[in-house]
């Protein structure tokens, strides 16, 4: 079944991640950088992957395996969406995608997940 991300379902999957780690959660990738996000994390021997930044953790509450977006671990959400769309995963709007990638901005920053997710007055460029 292919996922269809709307902006409903960016939200509604993003509040899902959210829920797992908390909304203070602060996001620090393997190498202990906060700026530099990875959509999915290996263990040490390579065997074991994890979710790791936001947009990953939601892509793969969605259903999107870790080992086909650990190929695409470290791109912007646009390019995560792309190549999964590319590979027929996945469908999305383009409101879906810009909040997916304000979200990562965020996340980036610093932002705790709950805060970086608290885009209620979002909207998309194009409307």
């Amino acid at each position: 079944m292919m996922l269809y991300i709307d902006l409903d379902t960016a939200k509604r999957l993003i509040a899902e991640a959210i829920a797992l780690k908390g909304k203070d959660y602060v996001y620090v990738n393997p190498n202990g950088n906060r700026s530099i996000c990875y959509n999915v994390h290996s263990s040490d021997d390579g065997e074991t992957l994890t979710p790791g930044c936001i947009v990953g953790t939601a892509l793969h509450l969605g259903g999107i395996p870790l080992d086909i977006m650990y190929d695409f671990s470290c791109c912007s959400a646009w390019e995560l969406l792309d190549s999964l769309s590319n590979r027929g995963l996945l469908r999305y709007d383009y409101s879906a995608a810009e909040y997916l990638q304000e979200t990562l901005i965020c996340q980036d920053r610093g932002t705790p997940w709950g805060y970086a997710a608290g885009l209620d007055d979002f909207e998309p460029e194009g409307k």
